[in-house]
């Protein structure tokens, strides 16, 4: 496991998967222990996971969110240095900010080495915690700070399913489509320090997913 927002941080070197950066803070771990050892054609399938980053919430920044405004959203006063953009314009910035990523990156390295099945977990829908929050960038930036996280999801989907689709990777629904309806995972799923990464039981979620998907896979 190589944590980051915008990652994994894996890049593929003889037939193994070698980490590339990491926060000091939040160092990879591996289980089992032995796992770098084992070259990839040992591992009948690859969970690409938290694929999608756009939105920073409260605690971090990312530049996909700060390349202009959209007026339909309601732009709040004070921000008059960020250019007015179109729904059409900021979504090719959020598909070509999400495709530098490494997490993309390592994805289309990936599909081309290993020949088995490829699976992709969309980045959770952020917790609804941060509608509270007055330091939630979009909040910052829009009086109708719904309206446009729901854009910012609906872009990332509709890029996690081409990229897909292109690559032939499987990619997985949100835990429960109720999430994703609300464009909000409820609070009590995810951490209250940054209002993005998901508690324990959110992974119960997406580790029941992968579980159906492996045994779909070995059902006669």
């Amino acid at each position: 496991m190589a944590g980051g927002g915008t990652g994994p941080y894996f890049k593929i070197e003889d037939d193994h998967l070698v980490t590339t950066s990491f926060n000091k803070d939040f160092p990879p771990y591996k289980h089992p222990e032995d796992t770098d050892t084992h070259p990839l054609c040992f591992f009948d399938a690859i969970l690409v996971s938290a694929l999608g980053y756009v939105d920073g919430g409260f605690a971090y920044n990312n530049p996909i969110v700060n390349q202009g405004v959209i007026p339909e959203f309601g732009p709040r006063e004070g921000i008059s240095e960020k250019p007015l953009i179109s729904r059409a314009t900021l979504a090719a910035i959020i598909r070509a900010g999400l495709l530098k990523q490494q997490g993309y990156i390592f994805l289309n390295e990936l599909v081309k080495v290993f020949h088995k099945r490829v699976l992709v977990q969309p980045f959770p829908c952020p917790s609804e915690y941060l509608l509270e929050r007055d330091d939630w960038i979009l909040k910052q930036l829009y009086y109708d700070e719904r309206a446009a996280n729901r854009f910012f999801l609906e872009q990332r989907d509709i890029v996690n399913a081409d990229v897909c689709n292109k690559l032939g990777a499987e990619l997985f629904e949100y835990p429960d489509p109720a999430f994703r309806a609300a464009n909000f995972t409820p609070r009590r799923l995810m951490r209250d320090n940054d209002g993005l990464h998901p508690k324990a039981e959110y992974g119960a979620m997406v580790l029941s997913q992968l579980t159906e998907a492996l045994r779909r896979s070995t059902t006669p």
